[in-house]
């Protein structure tokens, strides 16, 4: 350093700077102006790149986030929308009940889903392909309830006029049942399937058939109900999984 030092003062004492009274205090000068030019330039930052070599600018931060689902972040935040969505859940176990009354629960548990996700459609919760598919199910339940007790009914020879009588007292005789037998599930299947038989076999009656015959339409129509119903409510088990699976599944 030495050696540079005292080779570079030729040049350097032909440039007079202000201030030095000799060669040496301005070649020190120079040094000090040099390394505060060095300090004075701004430090470039290390450009931040993707593994496949791309820059990382401004959007970056938005491209580093982990992919996932961004829901459970909006206006409730994650832990009530959790909370709602166990209500939801909750209420839909309770509408897939009153499919064993004759009642339309699977309907209940897609009109309240749709609301649901009407209400809280930003955060993603239920996509239009769950609701469509849950309300086609709810469509094939009807069907098998519907075909499932008329066909019952019209194999024994019951009229079309106590086929959908045995509708309406399958509904009466699910309400009686559930309140008569102690077991509450099985009371309303039973009671349904007495019900839609009791109707059958008073239609058949009044229209002045044979007892016997119309005993034997009526054991058809409560047969025929019994499967509807199995067949209607497992249908709205598969419903109310797939909405519970949605709600919670990230």
């Amino acid at each position: 350093m030495c050696s540079y030092v005292v080779n570079y003062v030729g040049l350097v004492s032909k440039t007079r700077i202000p201030g030095a009274s000799n060669p040496s205090a301005g070649t020190c000068t120079l040094r000090r102006r040099h390394s505060a030019r060095q300090v004075q330039e701004p430090q470039r930052r290390p450009t931040s790149r993707y593994r496949d070599g791309s820059p990382a600018g401004r959007a970056g931060a938005v491209r580093d986030r982990p992919a996932g689902n961004l829901r459970h972040k909006g206006i409730l935040g994650g832990s009530m929308l959790y909370l709602w969505s166990t209500i939801l859940v909750l209420f839909n176990g309770l509408w897939l009940v009153l499919v064993l009354f004759g009642l339309p629960g699977n309907w209940l548990m897609v009109f309240m889903t749709s609301l649901f996700a009407w209400w809280q459609w930003q955060e993603g919760v239920f996509s239009a392909w769950t609701l469509v598919a849950a309300a086609v199910l709810a469509l094939v339940g009807e069907v098998i309830e519907f075909v499932a007790g008329v066909v019952g009914a019209k194999r024994a020879g019951a009229g079309w006029a106590a086929s959908l009588a045995g509708l309406f007292g399958a509904f009466i005789g699910a309400v009686g049942g559930t309140t008569i037998f102690p077991v509450p599930i099985l009371g309303t299947i039973l009671g349904a399937c007495l019900g839609a038989g009791i109707a059958v076999w008073a239609v058949e009656v009044s229209r002045g058939e044979h007892p016997d015959l119309s005993v034997q339409r009526a054991v058809g129509a409560g047969v025929g109900k019994f499967f509807g119903i199995l067949g209607k409510f497992a249908v709205g088990i598969v419903i109310w999984l797939i909405i519970a699976i949605a709600a919670f599944w990230p």
